[in-house]
C-alpha cells in the first residue's frame, strides 16, 4: 500500500505524460495548467498537488476518460447541442 500512496504522493509526470504520448503542451492543456507548472513538476522542483494529482493519476489509467470529460464540459458550457459525439 505505502509504495501505491507514493506513486499518488509524487506521480512521475514526465514518465506519464509519455506513455501516454504527449508533447508538453498537449499534456499541460489537457490538465488545464501552464506549460511551465508542468516542465517544473517534470523536472522535480514542485510536486503536483491537491486535485490535479489526482487527475493526474486518472489520466495514467484511463486518459480517454480524462479527454472524454473535459471535451463535454467544453461543449456544455458553450451551449454545444451536440454533446454526446464522443460517448
Amino acid at each position: 500500500m505505502c509504495g501505491t500512496l507514493d506513486r499518488i504522493l509524487d506521480p512521475d509526470v514526465k514518465a506519464i505524460r509519455e506513455t501516454r504520448g504527449r508533447c508538453q503542451s498537449q499534456f499541460a492543456a489537457m490538465i488545464g495548467v501552464k506549460l511551465n507548472i508542468l516542465q517544473n513538476w517534470e523536472r522535480k522542483r514542485v510536486r503536483p498537488a491537491g486535485p490535479v494529482g489526482a487527475l493526474i493519476q486518472i489520466v495514467a489509467t484511463d486518459s480517454h476518460a480524462v479527454i472524454r470529460a473535459l471535451y463535454m464540459a467544453t461543449q456544455h458550457e458553450i451551449g454545444c447541442p451536440h454533446r454526446n459525439v464522443l460517448s
